[in-house]
């Protein structure tokens, strides 16, 4: 096993920046997680007039892959990470003073090293923080807006509701609805290596408070205030490794090591649950009034804390 990792770290060490110019594999995680923020976009500015314009809401909210997701949302808050100036700045300090092999072994073993070692490991996690503050306030004004909707139309149906047939139909969509493919403007840039994007001084950009919004056209709800869990460290660990072996051209196309850094079971687990708990109340809904509150519950509201530092 030791063999195989000083292998590994030799290979990496000769690819060097080389790898940087390829597309690596954060970029393909991250697209199921810029599929939900797509869908997402989607849901909050729908207009929902139609028994088929809800359904498609529904469907756009239960049609991701709980395990690509999170790995997706951790794969995304690395790319976030590697646009600290910073941070990878200091990672190169480290590659000149102890040269690169040696700093991607460390990398590779330890999963605090990127957050003890090189200076401005800070501002990188301060720059995902917040990032994902952002993101958590754009389920929270989806969920608020969708609360508002079964409130009032509990007193004013929309639309005539769906018959027994119609909603068991629309139960087998939910469960066999696959997410939509990306559009090429957004794979490329999920492509992109560190320093690619200035989120700092651009909040649009890739990374930034309002990269989703700007992306679909909205405009940006005020951003939850979110400070690191004191139970979820190692989350920062891994996002810091990741964006870590992208910053200094050390990312592998394929190990198991890497498989490991983006599968995290407590936001996977979070996720399936409550993509089953969302499913089930609306197996149980004979309303819109009662598919808004299952959306605003468990499609939006409670995967804020699963996809939280």
């Amino acid at each position: 096993m030791r063999g195989l990792l000083v292998c590994l770290v030799l290979t990496l060490a000769v690819a060097g920046r080389a790898w940087a110019q390829q597309a690596w594999p954060l970029g393909q995680a991250a697209g199921a997680y810029a599929g939900f923020e797509t869908d997402l976009s989607a849901i909050t500015g729908a207009q929902v007039a139609t028994p088929d314009a809800m359904d498609g809401v529904l469907v756009a909210a239960a049609r991701h892959d709980p395990a690509a997701l999170s790995r997706g949302w951790l794969a995304y808050a690395a790319l976030t990470a590697a646009q600290s100036p910073a941070f990878v700045h200091g990672l190169e300090a480290r590659v000149r003073a102890a040269g690169r092999a040696p700093v991607l072994r460390q990398l590779l073993r330890d999963l605090s090293y990127a957050r003890r070692r090189p200076a401005g490991a800070d501002q990188a996690i301060q720059l995902v923080l917040s990032t994902m503050s952002a993101d958590a306030s754009r389920l929270a004004a989806a969920a608020d807006r969708y609360d508002r909707l079964s409130d009032a139309w509990r007193q004013t149906p929309p639309f005539q509701a769906a018959d027994d047939t119609a909603r068991a139909q629309r139960e087998q969509r939910l469960g066999s609805a696959q997410m939509a493919p990306l559009s090429a403007t957004m794979a490329q840039r999920l492509g992109i290596g560190a320093l690619g994007a200035a989120p700092l001084s651009d909040p649009t950009a890739l990374g930034g408070a309002h990269f989703w919004d700007a992306a679909a056209g909205l405009s940006s709800p005020a951003p939850i205030a979110m400070a690191p869990r004191p139970d979820r460290g190692d989350l920062t660990d891994r996002v810091l490794t990741l964006a870590g072996l992208l910053a200094i051209g050390g990312a592998p196309q394929s190990s198991p090591r890497f498989e490991a850094l983006l599968d995290d079971r407590a936001s996977r687990q979070c996720l399936k649950v409550q993509l089953l708990e969302f499913r089930q109340c609306l197996s149980v809904a004979h309303s819109a009034d009662e598919d808004a509150a299952c959306l605003a519950l468990h499609g939006l509201r409670n995967l804020e804390g699963c996809l939280s530092f």
